[in-house]
């Protein structure tokens, strides 16, 4: 592209996508479109920050795009995304927050489990447990287990 949005563009549009993409996630009995408006929204927002964004950003961008594919039932493409949110949680702990790292092993669990892998995603679960407890502040905590209690999980009992 020979012009370049500014940066505080590309942010501002990937908090919108990202908004918009959460607003689907939780709506109930969606329509065909908007799985697909979910999917291109969670792309486009991921597209946004790797413009703008930092790792931390690209972590959770990565996050969204595993929990999206996992809601529709596609675990090869949850997989992908989730594996790549947890590479990014391991190379970047370092500017990670306290809640990233049981993010992403809770989608390495969930795609697993969508993926109908089900002794790896429990191997991953059991992790997810365990993080969550090393989470200090309470409202970063319950946002997870929310979100780990949401969703589809497939076949797996969690």
């Amino acid at each position: 592209m020979s012009d370049t949005p500014p940066p505080e563009s590309n942010r501002y549009y990937a908090v919108e996508y990202n908004n918009l993409v959460w607003e689907l996630l939780v709506r109930e009995n969606r329509s065909p479109e908007e799985d697909e408006m979910m999917i291109h929204g969670a792309h486009a927002s991921y597209l946004h920050w790797l413009t703008a964004g930092t790792e931390l950003n690209r972590q959770r961008g990565a996050w969204l795009l595993a929990r999206v594919y996992a809601e529709l039932s596609n675990g090869t493409m949850a997989r992908k995304f989730a594996d790549q949110c947890y590479d990014l949680t391991q190379a970047h702990a370092d500017v990670m927050e306290e809640f990233d790292k049981p993010y992403a092993l809770e989608a390495m669990a969930r795609s697993h489990a969508i993926a109908g892998e089900y002794e790896d995603a429990k191997l991953f679960y059991e992790q997810l447990k365990l993080a969550i407890e090393t989470i200090e502040n309470p409202n970063d905590k319950e946002l997870v287990q929310s979100d780990v209690h949401s969703g589809n999980w497939g076949e797996f009992n969690i």
